[in-house]
C-alpha cells in the first residue's frame, strides 16, 4: 500500500506484517518511534538506513553500539534485561540525520553512487566502505557527484537502536 498517501492523510495508522499488526498509532508516532525494524523501514520516504553492528557496553540509560567499522558510539535509550554485550545489533538513522560532515558521533565514509536532485532538496546514494547503502538528504544546492567520496555523519541522539529479534530499545531523551 501507499505509505506516503497514509502518512498525509490518515489520523491513525494500522501497520500489518502477514496479517499482525506491527504498530498502531499517529503518522509521526510511528515515523519517530516505530517498534521495530519492519516499521521503521515501511514508514517514511525515502526509507530509514540501517547499519549493522552489535551491542559492546550496557549502562543504566545508554547502549555502546560497535558499527561494523569499529567505531562506538553512546545511544540513550532503555537496556532490556535480556540485552548482553556482544550481541547483534541494528542501529537505524533517518536519511535526514545524516549530514556530509567530519564532525559527528560517528563518522562513516562512502562513494556516492548516485544522485537524485529535486530542486530544494536532494538526495545522496552512498555505498560506505563496508558495503551499505546509505540515502542521505542534502541541500538541493549541494554539488556532489556520482564517483566523490563523502563522509557521513550522524549523532547518536537520531539513532534508533534495534536487537537481534529487530525490535526497538526504547529511547531516553538525549
Amino acid at each position: 500500500h501507499d505509505q506516503v498517501e497514509a502518512m498525509t492523510m490518515a489520523d491513525k495508522i494500522v501497520v500489518l506484517k502477514e496479517g499482525y499488526v506491527e504498530q498502531v498509532g499517529a503518522p509521526l508516532d510511528l515515523y519517530h518511534n516505530p517498534a521495530n525494524l519492519f516499521v521503521a523501514g515501511f514508514i517514511g520516504s525515502p526509507a530509514m538506513n540501517f547499519l549493522d553492528g552489535k551491542i559492546s557496553g550496557i549502562s543504566d540509560q545508554t547502549i555502546e553500539f560497535e558499527l561494523n567499522n569499529q567505531q562506538k558510539i553512546q545511544i540513550p535509550c532503555q537496556p532490556g534485561e535480556q540485552t548482553a554485550a556482544g550481541s547483534s545489533a541494528k542501529a537505524g538513522v533517518r536519511p535526514e540525520h545524516l549530514e556530509l560532515t567530519g564532525d559527528s558521533d560517528a563518522i562513516l565514509q562512502g562513494e556516492v553512487f548516485a544522485v537524485e536532485r529535486l530542486g530544494g532538496e536532494t538526495y545522496l546514494y552512498v555505498n560506505t566502505e563496508k558495503n551499505e547503502e546509505l540515502t542521505v538528504h542534502a541541500a538541493g544546492d549541494k554539488v556532489v557527484s556520482v564517483g566523490d567520496l563523502v563522509s557521513i555523519g550522524f549523532s547518536s541522539k537520531n539513532c534508533h537502536l534495534f536487537n537481534g529479534q529487530g525490535q526497538v530499545f526504547e529511547k531516553l531523551a538525549a
